[in-house]
């Protein structure tokens, strides 16, 4: 059983690096259930001895951290919203439970270790492919990368950056793996390897946030490396300050010189406006939600709905993340959030420093190959935690499943290092205390948990990927089916209920007869209200209703879903200009014309400039309704909420 269940995590793990990061919920289930039937095998493995638990100062704050964000995460205002991090929580807890109670021995953690760094070399050779054609290469044929990226690679994740996070974390583990290990040479030999892709995936990446966070884990573990020559091998003393020294120089000259001549990595395409800079802008809105909640915070998941009401006027993408992990969390999860989350940053580093210590004074006792081999692991899980925590400074990566649960797997480490001892066998049990057995019982019980949630959902996830991928490729009728299968399953997601109206609304649009095509516009409109009382604020949500009732006729009724649109999302170009189109449709040219001009101020110019020009040659005409199907048929953009940054760019599918 512990063969078992360390091949499923590994097999989790690997799944989640494979299904584009588990960036989209139904994309991360898969992954989600190997980890919890992972668990779930633990149930055989004899519970930990007391030389091999872990710091109960850092299973202390994990449990409370975990308990606190999961119960926001019920109490959030948009459950769908709140979904993915419930999930994603639930998940890390799991592999940070195996790692520092189940997987205690060396030989089993450089197993996943091991496992990881071989997913990884297909994450390069993807991501080799990517920056050589630069193209929109994926894996996963049906997936889209954005144009920006196309130099860049990405491996099997949608952004670069999050490729990046991911094998900074590598790096640092194999780092100390191939300077402090004492192991047969096939471990050299995988640690070096280890180090080489990882660098290489970093610099194919373009990514300036991993390449700071590199420097920077490497800096820590040269001065660490310097401070256990000094404890270890005092006469080999300068020959280490020198060589720290100068690794980390090298690393830092090739660093910037590679960011300032790879101009290619760095210079996104696009217009000036898809070329600002607006992570400060989102980071200071994050303040702004957190000023406003300042103890618990908005709500998992709420960071999307409220950056639509304060973004600034230049920004017209979705504002998904606050690219900075400290800031989201402030806002989302308040002060409270971010103390227990210090509080289990704090416990984690100390309790690993202290693990550093004991290993080093236990280095030349007998166990001598044992503990090096757990040196490396305290060095490399030391050196990891710190590219994490600059790399989330200013990026969301721990919101990607495939990076967030490898961060748990280092924080496991770090809670449990200095005491680790090989298995006991069956007839070794006397030692065991009733309370270190009675954490025989977390990991199975939350890992049966987190089976049952995944089936639970999964359908309704799948079945909703496809129909949105059925709407993108204008295949309506298909979209309907799906997003109806969906809802047999699944009736708390306005998703749904979106890929229904829409499918709905074109398939109206195609239908010749007057009566077919209204129904359909009805059933659209059904659709959109359903997903509305889900989602209040959906501003896509709104503009399609108000668009629906338009095309039914029913012009006051739709006014107040402009109205509310508008006042979600007041700077949002296209808002403007569909409620432009509504006052247009009922005679009011004066509004129209105003509310056209805004939205070309926004930034938006097919509509506004079709609508004004309109305008002026009916001037001086008595006023006609429009007589076509939709009017706002090929205008009104869709916000997908996706995970990626920036957004995939639009298909002509995405154009209602």
């Amino acid at each position: 059983m512990p063969h078992l269940s360390l091949i499923l995590l590994c097999l989790g793990l690997g799944a989640l690096q494979a299904l584009i990061g588990g960036a989209r919920l139904a994309y991360a289930l898969p992954g989600y259930l190997l980890i919890g039937l992972a668990a779930l095998a633990t149930i055989r493995i004899h519970p930990p001895r007391a030389d091999r638990t872990p710091s109960w100062w850092c299973l202390g704050s994990a449990l409370a951290l975990a308990a606190y964000l999961l119960l926001r995460c019920r109490a959030a205002p948009i459950e769908h919203l709140a979904r993915p991090d419930f999930f994603l929580i639930l998940s890390a807890l799991l592999v940070y439970l195996l790692t520092a109670l189940h997987f205690t021995s060396a030989r089993e953690r450089y197993t996943v270790i091991a496992a990881l760094l071989a997913f990884a070399f297909f994450q390069i050779a993807a991501g080799a492919a990517q920056f050589r054609s630069g193209d929109d290469y994926m894996m996963l044929s049906w997936l889209l990368r954005p144009e920006q990226y196309y130099s860049r690679a990405s491996g099997f994740f949608i952004a670069p950056m999050h490729l990046a996070a991911l094998l900074e974390m590598l790096a640092a583990l194999s780092v100390a793996i191939a300077f402090w290990t004492q192991s047969r040479f096939a471990t050299y030999l995988l640690a070096i390897y280890g180090v080489a892709v990882c660098l290489v995936g970093i610099a194919i990446s373009g990514s300036p946030e991993a390449n700071l966070s590199v420097i920077f884990a490497i800096a820590v573990m040269a001065a660490l490396s310097v401070w256990m020559v000094r404890r270890l091998f005092p006469r080999q003393l300068m020959l280490a300050v020198a060589s720290a020294v100068a690794l980390v120089a090298l690393l830092s000259i090739s660093a910037l010189n590679f960011l300032q001549g790879e101009e290619r990595l760095s210079a996104p395409a696009g217009p000036a406006v898809d070329r600002m800079d607006f992570h400060p802008a989102l980071r200071g809105i994050a303040w702004t939600i957190h000023q406003a909640h300042p103890l618990f915070g908005a709500g998992a998941g709420s960071y999307l709905p409220l950056a639509r009401l304060h973004r600034p006027p230049a920004m017209q993408g979705e504002p998904h993340h606050a690219h900075s992990e400290y800031l989201e969390l402030l806002a989302e999860y308040g002060s409270i959030g971010a103390a227990l989350a210090a509080l289990f940053l704090g416990t984690h580093l100390v309790g690993g420093s202290a693990g550093l210590v004991q290993l080093v004074r236990e280095r030349a006792r007998a166990s001598k190959a044992r503990r090096g081999r757990e040196l490396a692991l305290a060095l490399g899980a030391l050196g990891a935690t710190t590219a994490l925590l600059v790399h989330a400074a200013t990026d969301f990566s721990i919101h990607i499943p495939a990076v967030a649960l490898l961060a748990a797997l280092i924080f496991g480490l770090l809670a449990n290092l200095g005491r680790s001892s090989p298995r006991l066998s069956s007839d070794e049990d006397e030692s065991h205390t009733p309370f270190s057995a009675w954490w025989r019982w977390p990991a199975p019980i939350l890992g049966a948990s987190l089976c049952a949630l995944v089936l639970l959902h999964f359908r309704g996830e799948y079945q909703g990927q496809h129909a949105r991928l059925a709407l993108r490729d204008q295949q309506y009728a298909r979209a309907k089916d799906h997003a109806l299968l969906a809802l047999r399953a699944e009736r708390r997601n306005p998703d749904l209920y979106y890929y229904l109206g829409e499918a709905c609304h074109y398939l109206g649009l195609e239908q010749p007869d007057t009566d077919t095509r209204f129904q359909q516009y009805s059933e659209a409109a059904r659709a959109f209200a359903d997903g509305l009382a889900l989602f209040p604020h959906d501003t896509r949500l709104l503009l399609k209703l108000g668009r629906t009732l338009d095309n039914l006729g029913r012009f006051s009724d739709a006014a107040p879903y402009f109205d509310r649109a508008l006042a979600a999302d007041p700077h949002l170009a296209t808002a403007h200009a569909c409620a432009a189109v509504h006052q247009q449709m009922q005679g009011d040219a004066e509004k129209a014309r105003a509310l056209y001009e805004k939205a070309r101020s926004l930034g938006e110019t097919v509509v506004s400039t079709a609508g004004l020009a309109d305008l002026e040659k009916l001037r001086d005409r008595p006023f006609q309704r429009p007589t076509r199907p939709d009017i706002l048929a090929d205008f009104i953009t869709q916000p997908e909420i996706v995970t990626e940054d920036p957004p995939v760019a639009k298909s002509p599918a995405s154009q209602p």
